[in-house]
């Protein structure tokens, strides 16, 4: 796995409380837990084709573990396919597979973060 950079994975996306519309993501009601190399960095809370981001740790389904930061900034923009970054091995996921697999793959369909600025 690649190294991390300096900038928190959470100033790059919603704060906490914003929803966004996400419509890869209708049907599919959950949380995912997001660390890199092992340090919780957020949550991933997903509501019927909404989304948002929630700082910290806290009861997930699953867990996307990541090499870096910018792998979370663009798995949560759409820029990454999953299944590219499993095989490159940048990405490992735990858990309820099923939702965590849905989760990311509706991201990449229409990234509900795509638009938010880098820190």
């Amino acid at each position: 796995m690649a190294g991390t950079t300096s900038t928190a994975p959470e100033a790059a996306v919603a704060r906490e409380g914003d929803f966004r519309p996400a419509p890869g993501l209708v049907g599919l009601t959950g949380r995912l837990r997001v660390q890199v190399v092992g340090k919780a960095v957020g949550i991933l809370e997903v509501k019927e084709g909404q989304a948002r981001f929630l700082p910290g740790d806290g009861v997930a389904a699953a867990t996307a573990i990541v090499d870096g930061e910018e792998t979370v900034r663009a798995l949560l923009r759409g820029r990454l396919n999953p299944v590219v970054a499993v095989l490159r091995g940048d990405l490992d996921l735990q858990g309820d597979l099923d939702f965590a697999i849905r989760a990311i793959l509706g991201l990449h369909v229409a990234g509900p973060f795509a638009g938010e600025k880098a820190d």
